[in-house]
């Protein structure tokens, strides 16, 4: 390194947001600490910007909760700050910047991460009240609805409806009354997604079922979203899937589910999701038998028949 250049920097107490390239290489290499000190740096930097930009529009972040996230439950701090910088533009009513942020919601663990955002911090959450952002939620889910020009806007649609209805149990807009078109479908299927998640409505599970054997376009979103989700396969924007498909991470997740989700949503994946992923992939990501035995052990502590039957057939089908 330059002495001079050790000389502009050694009192300045914005040296980290001054120096670069080449010589914070140096550094990095040279000191103990200093790649440490760059990266809390820039995490605090964004952190604070976030909290002052979204008091700005209502929204108060409960620090401990966010410091309890971190530390306890391990959510990667890169993650939760981009699900509140996606929540400000949402409550912010930016249209586009929304659309841009929440498109990169669509995946497992970036998904569960938002999942935090929805709940007050006396639930685990990170906002004080969430009343407000459900408010400004719906009316951004509003703003896009009459805007779904492409697929960024989309999945930003579908994402709102869908943690609105998983969060409070509310409609944004009622399902069931019309059959949706191409850039509602998406949206469709994670707004009654959100809502058996929510309240456990068998109701819905069932007329769900029964709207996909109807309906190519719903079918053909429903074949899509695990693999897509789960980054099996990449995202297409006709909702199209490649000729072969190996539903590895997929058929990961769904173990987890069938544990973690209530009997509803437990239906569903029985009856609904399972067969329509295995059309696309017979092996279930070449795991069918284990999944197959953790069904079968998941049907002992149901005493549902209805769930006992269909996970009877679902086993049927794993095994060939």
């Amino acid at each position: 390194m330059e002495e001079s250049t050790v000389s502009r920097l050694w009192n300045a107490e914005d040296w980290a947001d001054r120096i670069k390239g080449k010589t914070l290489r140096c550094l990095i290499a040279s000191l103990p600490g200093v790649g440490d000190f760059v990266v809390s740096n820039a995490l605090r930097r964004r952190r604070r910007s976030l909290v002052e930009s979204l008091e700005s529009v209502g929204l108060t972040v409960d620090l401990s909760s966010f410091h309890r996230l971190l530390t306890v439950e391990q959510v990667p701090e890169q993650l939760l700050a981009n699900a509140l910088a996606a929540t400000y533009h949402v409550a912010n009513g930016a249209l586009q910047e929304t659309s841009k942020h929440l498109a990169r919601f669509w995946s497992r663990r970036p998904d569960e991460v938002l999942a935090v955002i929805w709940r007050p911090s006396s639930e685990g959450g990170i906002f004080a009240k969430t009343v407000p952002l459900l408010e400004k939620a719906e009316n951004m889910a509003r703003i896009l609805e009459v805007n779904l020009n492409s697929q960024n806007s989309m999945i930003a649609h579908a994402t709102l409806v869908h943690h609105v209805a998983r969060s409070s149990g509310h409609w944004i807009h009622p399902p069931f009354e019309e059959s949706p078109g191409r850039r509602m479908a998406m949206s469709h299927r994670s707004l009654i997604m959100g809502h058996i998640l929510h309240t456990g409505d068998e109701e819905a599970v069932q007329r769900y079922h029964h709207e996909l054997q109807g309906n190519r376009l719903l079918s053909m979103v429903e074949r899509w979203a695990f693999p897509t989700y789960n980054r099996d396969v990449g995202v297409s924007s006709d909702f199209s899937l490649p000729g072969s498909v190996l539903l590895r991470r997929t058929a990961e997740e769904f173990l987890a589910d069938l544990w973690t989700e209530n009997e509803a949503y437990l239906r569903y994946l029985l009856g609904t999701a399972i067969p329509f992923m295995l059309r696309h992939d017979s092996t279930f990501g070449l795991r069918a038998e284990q999944v197959a035995r953790a069904v079968q052990r998941r049907m002992e502590s149901t005493y549902d028949t209805t769930t006992r039957r269909v996970g009877g057939e679902t086993v049927r089908r794993l095994l060939g």
